[in-house]
């Protein structure tokens, strides 16, 4: 059974079928966050059998169609082409002649549309696409492999700077090495919470997405991937109210993840030998009420206090009450064990 939340902080029609559900990208990657809000948002589609390839390399044509969209730039189709290897009849000719007039990319007799493309390069093109001036900023981050007087180091000193990108263990950046799908939504989804901020319908239809998932698992195991959704909900939920604190949907989700947040912590009480009926029960009512204040608070929620109530007593019958007292001996099987005894 599939269960919709209605998070709407307006009133719209969506599909049920929510971005980001990559079959190579479970909710343990790093990835997971930025290509299901890249994909969200149509900056990136993922493939036919349901994949997204995160560690694909991007070349050069890939990356401006990723950019442009990413930036909200129209993919126009102009006259001018400086490019010969770039023909009226190929599928990257609008993105490439958009960027091109908009000084993304340089004129140049070719512009290698096949070739892979390396951070440096990715970094500069999407950052010109955002109309940013590094230049502009008083620019301080080094690390050991970042050459200061590169054509490129202004770039990294800013993405730097705004966390867009973050060295490794070694203090490295890797300037020169080739861009991966998944790195590249990684880049894309801090530069835009850095910038203008994050699409906050966006970031609540992909909360829905993991609460809608707890609720059909209805919690059955504590297993990592339950821990997983929960994680990726606060995240989603809280990055969305760091703009709109007050408003009432996002509220309301918070108080539906904290329910469900009981419901797990009746959950291992009745896991526990022997468990505890009267904590598990306290639980169990917090989880109803927090319910109820969620709906309270955004009506259009009144599914889940159902779903909710109908895990809690699933739960409540499933725990058995453990008697102290001796079972009195079963006279038909000790008649029968004694009677073979005597043959």
């Amino acid at each position: 059974m599939r269960f919709f939340i209605v998070f709407y902080l307006i009133l719209s029609s969506w599909s049920s079928a929510l971005a980001g559900d990559f079959q190579d990208i479970p909710r343990s990657s790093d990835w997971y966050i930025s290509t299901a809000y890249a994909s969200e948002i149509g900056i990136f589609s993922g493939y036919e059998d349901g994949s997204f390839k995160p560690n694909r390399i991007l070349n050069r044509a890939e990356a401006l169609k990723i950019i442009t969209r990413a930036a909200k730039i129209p993919a126009d189709i102009h006259p001018a082409n400086p490019f010969e290897d770039v023909r009226r009849d190929q599928w990257f000719y609008s993105y490439v002649t958009a960027a091109f007039h908009r000084g993304i990319i340089s004129k140049n007799t070719e512009f290698s549309p096949g070739r892979s493309v390396n951070k440096a390069e990715f970094l500069k093109m999407l950052i010109k696409a955002f109309q940013i001036d590094p230049e502009q900023y008083e620019l301080q981050a080094k690390t050991d492999d970042l050459d200061i007087d590169a054509w490129y180091a202004p770039y990294f000193q800013f993405a730097l700077q705004y966390e867009i990108i973050t060295v490794d263990t070694e203090n490295l950046i890797y300037p020169a090495e080739y861009i991966s799908r998944g790195d590249a939504a990684d880049i894309i989804f801090f530069l835009l919470k850095s910038g203008e901020g994050l699409d906050a319908q966006t970031l609540l239809l992909l909360a829905e997405k993991e609460i809608i998932f707890l609720l059909e698992s209805e919690i059955k195991t504590l297993s990592p991937e339950i821990a997983q959704a929960f994680e990726k909900a606060h995240f989603f939920v809280n990055t969305a109210g760091e703009n709109l604190p007050e408003n009432k949907v996002i509220r309301a989700a918070k108080k539906t993840i904290q329910s469900l947040e009981s419901i797990v912590q009746a959950k291992k009480i009745s896991t526990t030998i022997p468990p505890d009926p009267e904590e598990m029960q306290k639980a169990l009512e917090n989880a109803e009420f927090l319910a109820t204040q969620a709906v309270e608070i955004n009506p259009h929620q009144s599914e889940i206090l159902t779903q909710i109530k109908g895990i809690a007593t699933t739960i409540r019958e499933g725990l058995v009450p453990i008697s102290d007292e001796i079972p009195e001996e079963d006279e038909d099987e000790t008649d029968s064990s004694a009677e073979t005894t005597n043959k």
